[in-house]
């Protein structure tokens, strides 16, 4: 076995720890080959929210297109909802999307062969309905759970129902996410639809649900201090003002450097659902037919 091969094919018993740890092992022995596919995701998204003009300062599709505030103004509650949706969104989508590019080099790694970025595109490229719905299907909870109380009240009267509707929402979310957290690398591994995709997620989860919750709250929490301790710290004062997107490139140093941040936490959290992924596959079925081969040959 070479110094930089990871043992990952070997039948060990399987967790989700372990596969937290092979996982960000793998993202960062392999990080030259790996990380300019999320990063390639990244600058990707964020030119798409750019042009769209959804892009905020501190996240990918945190605001409102300008052209929604032309008259006839939406109703509040509209302009709510579609905030909120965006927002889901853009925290959904971006981790999925990298995980449908990183899923088959990720793999090949896995199986002791070098990764070939290339192919790992275009079969990501084939998966990307997959991961689009499938981050679309993850935002539904957090959207209606953010955006009910809203639609029965003013702000003043929601800000203390959302005390316990945002806590209560995250086991709620996670349990949904941890219930179709496999449906990309299944797509991508096994060339699965979208509905199969997320059937071959449920059976593997089976058994395992409240380890593979954990596993998905650990990574809420950790996203949590990328975005919203990490992140604002790129932004710096300067006259007491925070310094917005300026059309110059020092000015847009912030910006690279959140593009950059993001599309490393999302690579670990690709490299990590897809161990998790093949350790479960092999925990519940057994060595596939090409470990077997390589067992017999």
């Amino acid at each position: 076995m070479s110094a930089g091969e990871l043992p990952l094919a070997e039948p060990r018993p399987t967790g989700a720890l372990r596969s937290l740890g092979l996982g960000l092992r793998l993202a960062h022995v392999r990080f030259l080959r790996l990380y300019p596919l999320a990063l390639l995701v990244g600058v990707a998204l964020e030119a798409i929210a750019i042009a769209t003009d959804t892009a905020s300062a501190a996240h990918l599709f945190g605001q409102m297109p300008a052209w929604l505030y032309d008259d006839p103004l939406p109703p509040r509650s509209v302009l709510l909802f579609l905030s909120i949706l965006l927002r889901t969104i853009g925290g959904m989508a971006p981790i999925l999307v990298t995980t449908a590019f990183v899923t088959p080099a990720a793999f090949e790694i896995q199986r002791g062969r070098a990764a070939r970025p290339l192919a790992s595109l275009a079969a990501g490229v084939r998966v990307l309905p997959v991961a689009l719905a499938t981050g679309f299907a993850f935002s539904i909870l957090p959207l209606a759970m953010l955006w009910f109380p809203t639609a029965f009240g003013d702000f003043g009267s929601t800000t203390g129902t959302y005390l316990w509707v945002v806590p209560l929402s995250l086991p709620l979310t996670a349990a949904v996410v941890g219930r179709w957290l496999f449906a990309v690398p299944a797509a991508a591994l096994e060339r699965r639809g979208l509905i199969a995709a997320w059937r071959r997620s449920e059976r593997l989860v089976v058994g395992r649900q409240l380890s593979t919750i954990g596993l998905v709250l650990l990574g809420i929490a950790f996203g949590f201090v990328v975005y919203e301790a990490v992140l604002p710290l790129l932004y710096v004062r300067w006259f007491d003002e925070w310094i917005i997107i300026e059309p110059t490139l020092l000015q847009r140093a912030p910006e690279f450097g959140r593009v950059a941040l993001t599309a490393w936490f999302h690579l670990c959290v690709a490299t990590v659902t897809t161990v998790h992924f093949v350790e479960l596959r092999r925990a519940k079925e057994g060595p596939d037919a090409e470990e077997l081969r390589s067992v017999f040959t």
